[in-house]
C-alpha cells in the first residue's frame, strides 16, 4: 500500500485524493480552506463543508455521509469524524484490507465556540498534519487570550479609534467573534466573512452581533477582516483604524513584523502538546506527519512509535528503513 504527495495525498487503491487542491475527479475535502479543497468534479465531505465550498468553489457533485456513518465506497469503508478545525472539518478513517487508516487534516482536539472537539478514532496507521509540530509552539489559555483581545478592544474605543481584527476569513473569524459576544461586541465584517457566517447561523451557530460591512454603521463595532486585505475597498473606510492579528504565529517573531498593531495567539490547531497526546489517544503505530515540522515526528520515535515526516523530496522503504532516492512514495503499512 503506499502513500504518495502529489496535489493532496494519494493511497494506492483507493478512488478519491485527500485534500487535493487541483481539480480532480474525485476528491476528499477535509474542510473548505482552500489549501485544502478545490474545483473536484465529485467531493467526499461533511455538509458544511459541501456548502461552504460551493459558496467558494461553486456547485459540484457531493457525498456528504453524517458525521459517525460508515458507508462504503469501492470497497473501502470510510468514515468521518470531528476534527474541531472549522465548521465542517473532519477526519477520515479508512478501513483497507482489515487495515484502519487515519487522515486528520488540519485538527484541534479541543474543538472552540464553533466546532465540536476532534474525535480520537483508533487506528492503526495515523497520517496527521505537523503544522505547530515543534516544542517549542504551546499556546496559553484561550481564556487568556480572549480576556487580553476584550482588554484591548474596550481600550481602544476609548481612545477613538475602531479596533479591527484580522483573523482568517473562515473559521478563524467566526471563532473569535463567537468568543467576544459573550462581552456584548458588535460586529462589521468583511463580505468574504459574512458570507460564511450565514452558512455557521444556518447550521445553528448564531454569531450575535455580525453584520455586513457598512462604513455608515462602524460606531462602537469591531471590524472583522481577512488579513492580507489592507487595499480593499472596506478597508479604505475605515477611521482611525487599530488592528489587532489573530494567529497562532504570534509566537514567532515573524508575525510581529506583520504591520498589526498587535498580535495575539489565537489558532484552530493543536499546538504541539495537543498533538502529542492526540497521537497517543489514537493507538496508531504507524505514524506519517506532514506540512509543519519533523519535530513531532522525531519525538514520537523516541516513544517507540514508527514515524517518519513526509516529504516532497525525498522517499522511503518504510519496510528496509531505507532512503528510497528521489521520489514521494512511501508504504503506508511496513
Amino acid at each position: 500500500m503506499i502513500l504518495s504527495l502529489q496535489n493532496g495525498l494519494r493511497i494506492s487503491g483507493v478512488p478519491f485524493v485527500l485534500d487535493a487542491v487541483r481539480p480532480e475527479r474525485f476528491a476528499f475535502a477535509s474542510h473548505a480552506h482552500a489549501d485544502h479543497c478545490g474545483r473536484h468534479h465529485r467531493i467526499l465531505c461533511t455538509t458544511a463543508t459541501a456548502e461552504l465550498a460551493c459558496a467558494r468553489f461553486g456547485r459540484t457533485e457531493t457525498i456528504t455521509p453524517e458525521i459517525g456513518q460508515t458507508i462504503e465506497i469501492e470497497g473501502i469503508q470510510v468514515t468521518l469524524f470531528d476534527a474541531g478545525h472549522v465548521l465542517g472539518s473532519a477526519q477520515i478513517l479508512l478501513v483497507i484490507d482489515g487495515h484502519r487508516v487515519l487522515y486528520t487534516g488540519d485538527v484541534k482536539p479541543a474543538g472552540g465556540k464553533t466546532t465540536p472537539p476532534a474525535a480520537a478514532p483508533a487506528c492503526d496507521t495515523l497520517i496527521i498534519e505537523a503544522t505547530y509540530g515543534r516544542p517549542g509552539y504551546v499556546f496559553p489559555p484561550v481564556e487568556q487570550t480572549v480576556d487580553l483581545l476584550v482588554t484591548t478592544i474596550k481600550r481602544v474605543f476609548v481612545r477613538g479609534l475602531t479596533p479591527v481584527l484580522l483573523a482568517y476569513g473562515l473559521g478563524k473569524a467566526q471563532e473569535a467573534m463567537a468568543l467576544l459576544a459573550q462581552q456584548g461586541f458588535a460586529f462589521a465584517c468583511h463580505r468574504l466573512i459574512y458570507d460564511a457566517v450565514l452558512i455557521y447561523r444556518a447550521h445553528g451557530i448564531p454569531l450575535a452581533g455580525a453584520e455586513l460591512f457598512s462604513p455608515q454603521k462602524l460606531r462602537d463595532k469591531v471590524v472583522v477582516m481577512p488579513p492580507g486585505v489592507p487595499q480593499s475597498r472596506e478597508w479604505r473606510q475605515i477611521s482611525n483604524p487599530y488592528t489587532i492579528f489573530l494567529t497562532g504565529w504570534a509566537l514567532d517573531r515573524v508575525p510581529r513584523r506583520s504591520g498589526a498593531d498587535l498580535v495575539l495567539p489565537l489558532s484552530d490547531h493543536a499546538d504541539y502538546p495537543q498533538l502529542v497526546q492526540y497521537i497517543q489517544k489514537t493507538g496508531a503505530r504507524t505514524v506519517f506527519t506532514f506540512h509543519g515540522f519533523p519535530e513531532l515526528a522525531a519525538r514520537l520515535r523516541e516513544t517507540g512509535l514508527c514515524a517518519r515526516h513526509l516529504s516532497r523530496k525525498d522517499a522511503v522503504d518504510m519496510a528496509g528503513g531505507r532512503d528510497a532516492g528521489p521520489g514521494t512514495a512511501y508504504d503506508l503499512f511496513p
